[in-house]
Parts: structure tokens; sequence; C-alpha cells
């Protein structure tokens, strides 16, 4: 883990409940610069109990981490439970994926066709950005 997902965790760690975690969480994204590495993903989302808490974190990386890997979408994708969820945050997190994109990475975190075919069509740019929840904070 790498010394910036490490003070993630510790910020988010240092709350008791879930509205007290996000808000670190965006605080320390915010206001600190570093690099997170797949494990640091992981770690972050797994920081928190239940998909929605999960989801609203991912929006948070997406807007203050900015780029992303394949292996790090793919770690992300290996914490979330339900489809609708995952498929939120392909939408959210799809668009900032850069470099080599290893496709077959993040498809292997996919249940269902559904989830497959817009995961395909969101990293080869086939379909925009459409964050289902881009004016919340």
């Amino acid at each position: 883990m790498t010394e910036y997902g490490a003070g993630a965790v510790a910020a988010i760690n240092e709350e008791s409940f879930a509205d007290s975690k996000k808000k670190a969480l965006k605080k320390y994204l915010k206001h600190n610069d570093g690099s997170l590495e797949p494990d640091d993903m992981k770690a972050i989302l797994g920081a928190f109990s239940f998909d929605d808490d999960k989801a609203k974190a991912s929006k948070y990386l997406a807007k203050y981490y900015g780029a992303f890997s394949s292996a790090d979408l793919a770690a992300i994708l290996s914490e979330i439970s339900f489809s609708s969820t995952r498929e939120k945050v392909l939408k959210r997190v799809c668009p900032k994926v850069r470099g080599k994109i290893s496709e077959d990475d993040v498809l292997a975190e996919l249940s269902f066709s559904s989830e497959k075919e817009l995961a395909t069509k969101l990293l080869s740019g086939e379909m925009e950005d459409s964050d289902p929840d881009s004016d919340e904070d």
C-alpha cells in the first residue's frame, strides 16, 4: 500500500459512521497529493460496509484523484457486490481510465453480460460518460 493510500484509509477509519467516513475521504483526497495502487483502491472501498457508500467513495476517487488504470478499475469493481452499483461505478470511472487498457482485467470482475457490454462500450470510448449522479456532491 502506498503512503497516500494508507493516509486515506487512516482518515476513513478514524470515523465511525458512513457519512463521516465519506467526508473524511473527500477531505483527504481534496487536500493531499499522491498516487494510488490497485491495493489502495481495494482498501479504501473496503473501509466502507455498504455498496452505496462504496459507490460514493468511488465518486470521490473519480473527482479528486483523477486518472485510473484498468487494474485500478478492476480493484474497485472487486469490492462492489451489486450489479446496479457496479454499473454506476463503471459510468463514473471508465472515462477516467488512462494508459494501456486491459479490458480482460475489468471484465473478469463483472458478472452479467449487460455489465460487460457497458464496460466494453465505455472503455472503448463508444459511449460517453454519463455519471448517474453527477450533480450530487
